[in-house]
């Protein structure tokens, strides 16, 4: 799996807001799965993540046997694949799997420049 992909979903797992958005470039755009803002500012990316995930316990899993990594440049990467959100609800827990992209640029110390993400449709 991808250093950057590992290093989100274990920063997204840990509960610690803060490490997540550290991830994120300070021009970075995030449209989240769980929400339905476009994120492009860092204080959108981090209300997303403390306020949004961090309330609901959201966990997440990732496909390994769907992640695609192509790379755009020698520093710029495009990861995509799938994954699952498991998260606290009133009737125990929710699962939402969904699919992702995310476009990094390894030489930055916060690599991540864009991440879509979205629920997998459900079959007809």
């Amino acid at each position: 799996m991808h250093d950057i992909l590992k290093q989100w979903a274990e920063a997204q797992n840990s509960g610690d807001p803060e490490r997540v958005t550290s991830l994120y470039a300070e021009h970075a755009t995030l449209l989240p799965t769980l929400w339905p803002v476009l994120c492009t500012t860092p204080s959108a990316i981090d209300d997303y993540f403390r306020n949004r995930l961090q309330q609901l316990c959201v966990r997440v899993e990732i496909d390994e046997d769907t992640v695609v990594v192509e790379s755009l440049t020698e520093t710029l990467d495009l990861i995509s694949g799938l994954y699952t959100f498991s998260f606290d609800t009133d009737a125990g827990r929710g699962f939402v799997p969904a699919r992702f992209s995310f476009v990094v640029d390894r030489s930055l110390e916060r690599p991540i420049l864009h991440h879509h993400s979205s629920a997998v449709p459900q079959s007809a």
